[in-house]
């Protein structure tokens, strides 16, 4: 029986390279998600990591020599690259249900059966072909699959992390690629290893810019805690906000609109001072309490923040 003595191809060196980077961005990234509720999309981001740091060390020449049948280590290796797609795409659908109360039922009752529904065709193939060919899975499933990334991948569309969702998109993608059909594509392997810390890093870029921001007013205060909340929880929540904050402005006639970009003034001759955002914030600081504690919201506002929540009940 031949020794064994690993040899790592330009790919795979770089796949471990991506791997390192990725986990010093997620030591980061967990300091962003403390005191709010994207803490379940993390912990799926960490879940996610691992099984990629898995499918790396499958790519490792040298570790097949002792493998007779070399279907059943393609096999293995498509479908830990398939997993790890899977696992990258929970804490985007994460997301989507990241409100307090509510974010771990969604977790258990959402994401955990999503990742059981998309993996089955993947793991049904691996057991009927018993390693004797390369898994491939049908239209249907991969249909499927690509609608919820779409789903996902909808959520940052216009955001300030457009880009960075588009490179971590893509990366799902190329994850799926080979038990996709994507056979002619041999820029796979570095899309799916590259692209995700590129991403990261972008996000964490993001962060540490809107809040090195000072604000030098009540105004750019809101609007800085309102683009954090936007770029980060997406489009969906951004909305859902939005539009109850503006049944506020209506209903009490601030003369202040809220809309993805910010707050907007609508009445010409208003002047907005401190005395006017008062009330704003205190309504976006009430609705943002589903999604965040006190510290976080503070340290966005700043000492412009006003915890006014018992005035900001609906009547």
């Amino acid at each position: 029986m031949p020794a064994f003595s690993p040899e790592f191809e330009p790919v795979t060196a770089f796949e471990c390279v991506m791997r390192f980077w990725e986990l010093l961005l997620l030591i980061r990234l967990r300091r962003a998600a403390s005191g709010n509720s994207l803490r379940a999309a993390w912990n799926w981001m960490l879940a996610a990591w691992f099984i990629c740091c898995l499918s790396t060390l499958l790519g490792i020449d040298g570790l097949d020599s002792h493998i007779p049948n070399s279907f059943a280590w393609i096999s293995a290796r498509h479908l830990a690259g398939y997993v790890a797609g899977v696992f990258m795409l929970a804490p985007m659908v994460s997301v989507l249900g990241a409100r307090m109360p509510g974010g771990r039922a969604w977790s258990v009752f959402v994401v955990a059966p999503m990742i059981l529904v998309l993996l089955w065709p993947a793991i049904s193939e691996a057991f009927q072909s018993k390693g004797q060919s390369p898994i491939e899975l049908g239209g249907p499933a991969v249909l499927g699959f690509l609608l919820v990334l779409l789903m996902a991948f909808g959520n940052y569309f216009g955001t300030a992390n457009t880009t960075a969702a588009v490179l971590y998109t893509a990366a799902i993608m190329a994850r799926i690629g080979p038990v996709a059909g994507w056979h002619n594509a041999g820029l796979l392997p570095w899309i799916a290893s590259g692209f995700p810390p590129v991403a990261g890093y972008l996000w964490l870029r993001r962060l540490t810019e809107l809040r090195s921001r000072k604000p030098l007013d009540a105004l750019s205060a809101g609007n800085r805690c309102w683009f954090v909340f936007r770029d980060f929880f997406g489009i969906v929540w951004a909305k859902r906000v939005m539009d109850r904050m503006n049944v506020f402005a209506a209903r009490e006639g601030w003369g202040i609109h809220l809309s993805l970009d910010g707050f907007d003034i609508v009445e010409p001759d208003l002047a907005v001072g401190s005395e006017q955002m008062d009330r704003p914030i205190a309504i976006l600081e009430w609705l943002l309490s589903r999604f965040s504690g006190e510290n976080w919201r503070r340290e966005l506002l700043g000492d412009f923040y006003v915890s006014k929540s018992d005035e900001c009940r609906e009547v």
